[in-house]
Order: structure tokens, then sequence, then C-alpha cells
């Protein structure tokens, strides 16, 4: 049995300012030697953190069950620099491994679009919107006072920032 569910979106920057490498994964952490391989800079700091929470929200459901399409939250993730691409979209059966396998390939480059990553990411909510998150969301918006506004308009305005 499913308990309530989440969409959590994921949008992190792999601009070439990621690139630097005054940060990287912890020592020891979990999954960091195929993490490193890949990249070993600010990047593969945001993927470890990532790797890290999946691990520990499929450990909390998966609890005293059967493991296989235990997840209940819905994932995206959106990877910009200049432009931004979801990589993955409404994703409710991924392991852990599986979604860190998916931002492996994709390096550090070019500059850093922010308001293309936000519409990218009203997009995808846009697209897999449930009801029965609509109180998450109510809840949150409140939180983001004028991103919430901006997050509501129609996505043919700019983003102000």
């Amino acid at each position: 049995m499913l308990v309530s569910s989440f969409y959590v979106s994921y949008l992190a920057s792999r601009s070439g300012s990621m690139s630097c490498m005054d940060r990287c994964p912890l020592p020891n952490a979990p999954m960091m030697n195929q993490i490193m391989w890949s990249t070993n800079n600010r990047l593969s700091a945001i993927y470890s953190a990532l790797y890290s929470f999946w691990s520990a929200c499929h450990a909390a459901v998966t609890t005293g069950q059967q493991a296989v399409g235990a997840q209940c939250d819905a994932y995206s993730i959106i990877l910009f620099n200049e432009r931004a691409s979801a990589i993955l979209a409404n994703d409710f059966m991924s392991s852990p491994d599986q979604l860190l396998g998916s931002m492996l390939g994709h390096g550090t480059s070019g500059g850093m679009n922010f308001a293309e990553a936000l519409r990218a990411g009203q997009t995808l909510m846009t697209q897999h919107w449930s009801t029965e998150r609509f109180v998450t969301y109510s809840k949150l918006s409140m939180h983001l006072g004028p991103l919430a506004l901006t997050l509501n308009q129609d996505s043919s305005h700019d983003i102000p920032f």
C-alpha cells in the first residue's frame, strides 16, 4: 500500500561553474566511486547529495516491505545550463541507483539560465499535476511568496528576477 505521495522536482545546474573542484562528494559516501568516475567537482557533490536523499527515502518506504515498486514519490530531474533538459519525469519506479544513473552521463558546460530551468520545472509540474498533491503545493506556495506567484503565471510571460 502506498502512502500519500509527493511530486519532487530537482533542478540542478550543470553550468561551467559547477566544474570547479572546491566541492566534491564526502569521503566514503555511498556510490562515491561511481560518481567520481563520471565527474569530481561541484556537480558530483550535488549528485552525491541527491543519491543520499533518494536512498534515505527508499529505505524509509521499503522497510518491512518488498523493495520493488515501493517508492511513493514521483521524481523529476531537470539539469540546466543555458538550456534546461528534463532527463526524468514523474518517475515512481526507479531505484536510487537508477535515478543516479540517469544523471551521471551529464557533465558540466556553458552558462546558466535559471529562468529557463524554472519554466521547464513549471511545464513538468503542469504536465504531471495531481489533485492529490494540491494541498502540498498550496502549503509550499505560502512559503515561496513571490516565486509562487511567478510559477502561477502563464508560461508565455518572462519570469522576473
